[in-house]
């Protein structure tokens, strides 16, 4: 059996001075395998008392309190003037190197849209979707793949339901869905009609002929669907992901499974235009700029987006001001206009820090709608709930204040909208240096404390979330059930981590990078590997700040790591 990789040195740097990758083949019939009796005795022996020493350190460490662990909390204490003094004397001026230049992914497939979105009556809307599709891999396609949420609203749904053991579970999930429903009227190919499959939340469009390197197709898809009773608030049409998204593609189509609590899909930033035709009492709230009146019909364009996010809402009004290049709108029930304009008051301070610390967005609007209890930040658009609910089951969530809440969605407008990355294993890319930059909005914006700007994060050091076998960017649905869940190893330990590296800088180094990063990566595909390599660059250090929270090298769970000694 063969198998290519690529190979690396002890510092899971690059072979090549060309800094690109070096390729090999191993095969196991070539290698000598010798007899492991010895080893494996030797193994054993190891184990055992390690074992030993580990249950003795366990009972030790679970008297102690996680600041007495000298981890998280103490590491955000106060140091002497005189310390950090010297500290600093022996760093190296941190930056970005002249000669450094971005080792991005390579996206396989890109992408244009035109919606026109329809509600004929309540609860109905019609999609005609024409996507133009380029084929930007090494291989030819031989058939298209699709995000399509949409079929998660009907039959799919009450498949599941009728899955549940309990009889009460059965009936209050199918009251749930209610009328959820989805038709897909057809599909077509550069005009002529074909076939389509559905398979869970995919759609597939089997191409009649091979779609070669650089090659284009124009793929139509045309369905109706209602939202289920529990997909919405009352007087708000949150269509979630209402739309087809083409994903990446490498060697295959990059769809990677959900995770609880956390949305896994990923499509590349691509061009929109949205036509809409909505009755009067309701006001379209979009990815894209939008008008501040309500409109029967409207017509949207907007580049690089993700995904054209649409909200549409009954018996709201809106409030605006502008931070910086960008409009930052509020929309709230007139029964809670006050709240909105305490909403907005903090969005424009936290706007405003970041347009000047981190730099411009791509798109120059940005909708905050207050809601009950949805949440989320989505391109252009951010939910703010009235009641703050943790998605986490396992453990006593943290509580989290709605100015933490409102801040820390913002700043994914930054992290999320500009660089790309794959959500499924590097979504700490946009929770955790987020929740970095909020910390640091606090701390050098409204020059609030250490301990308060970074109390959040450091609340989930109760739940040991520094143990270094938990990483920062595993799979996603590997955090289910771990103490301190998903928020704590991807938005809460990165944070601190990185801190604890930039914390002898200062606030206004570390700013910096973030912007640099941001500057950096703006437009391209990154991977956890990638961000290492910046950072060692930027700051001057080895892997050594990485090794406890992040995964890199490609060995630590490979059966070859028993012929290769790195």
């Amino acid at each position: 059996m063969e198998k290519k990789f690529t190979f690396v040195n002890e510092n899971y740097e690059m072979l090549n001075k060309e800094q690109k990758q070096k390729e090999f083949t191993y095969s196991s019939e070539n290698i000598e395998v010798k007899p492991r009796t010895q080893k494996t005795y030797r193994y054993a022996a190891i184990i055992i008392a390690s074992l030993a020493l580990l249950v003795a350190a366990f009972f030790s460490i679970e008297k102690m309190k996680p600041s007495e662990r000298g981890i998280g909390r103490d590491s955000l204490k106060e140091t002497t003037a005189g310390s950090e003094k010297s500290a600093r004397e022996n760093l190296q001026k941190p930056g970005m190197p002249g000669d450094f230049h971005p080792q991005v992914i390579s996206e396989g497939s890109s992408a244009s849209y035109v919606l026109d979105l329809k509600v004929p009556q309540e609860n109905k809307f019609q999609v005609s979707a024409s996507i133009d599709v380029t084929n930007t891999s090494e291989m030819g396609w031989n058939q298209i793949y699709f995000h399509f949420f949409p079929n998660q609203l009907g039959d799919l749904a009450r498949e599941e339901c009728r899955r549940k053991v309990l009889t009460w579970a059965i009936d209050k999930c199918l009251n749930e869905i209610g009328s959820g429903n989805l038709e897909v009227d057809g599909t077509k190919i550069d005009g002529v009609p074909s076939k389509y499959e559905l398979e869970g939340l995919q759609l597939k469009v089997p191409l009649m002929k091979a779609l070669k390197t650089g090659g284009k197709a124009n793929v139509e898809i045309s369905y109706s669907f209602s939202m289920p009773n529990a997909g919405n608030e009352k007087h708000v049409y949150d269509l979630l992901q209402w739309h087809p998204m083409l994903p990446d593609y490498t060697y295959d189509w990059l769809i990677q499974p959900p995770a609880p609590g956390k949305e896994t899909y990923s499509a590349p930033a691509s061009n929109y235009t949205l036509h809409y035709q909505i009755p009067g009492n309701l006001i379209a709230v979009t990815s894209g700029p939008d008008r501040d009146q309500a409109s029967k019909t409207g017509d949207i364009q907007e580049n690089w987006l993700k995904e054209m996010y649409v909200v549409l809402l009954d018996g709201y009004k809106m409030i605006k001001t502008s931070a910086g290049s960008i409009e930052v709108r509020v929309f709230a029930p007139e029964k809670e206009m006050e709240k909105g304009k305490m909403v907005l008051g903090t969005a424009a301070e936290a706007v405003g820090f970041f347009v000047s610390r981190l730099g411009d967005l791509p798109n120059k609007q940005i909708d905050i709608v207050l809601t009950n209890e949805r949440k989320g930040s989505y391109p252009g658009i951010v939910f703010q709930p009235d009641v703050i609910k943790s998605n986490e089951l396992f453990y006593q969530p943290i509580e989290e204040t709605p100015d933490h809440l409102l801040v820390h969605q913002l700043a994914q407008q930054w992290f999320y909208g500009k660089a790309h990355f794959d959500r499924h294993t590097d979504a700490w890319l946009n929770d955790g240096l987020s929740e970095l930059a909020v910390s640091l909005f606090f701390l050098g914006g409204q020059k609030k404390s250490e301990a308060e700007s970074f109390a959040y994060a450091n609340a989930f050091d109760d739940f040991y979330i520094m143990r270094t076998d938990v990483k920062s960017n595993m799979a996603a649905d590997k955090y289910t059930g771990l103490p301190g869940g998903m928020v704590g190893h991807i938005q809460a330990k990165p944070t601190l981590y990185l801190w604890r590296m930039m914390k002898p800088y200062g606030t206004d180094t570390a700013l910096a990078f973030l912007s640099d990063y941001l500057s950096a990566y703006s437009g391209k595909k990154l991977a956890t590997i990638e961000f290492i390599r910046f950072t060692k660059e930027y700051f001057k250090v080895d892997n050594r700040p990485f090794t406890s929270w992040l995964d890199f090298n490609p060995y630590e769970n490979s059966d070859f790591q028993d012929f290769f000694n790195l």
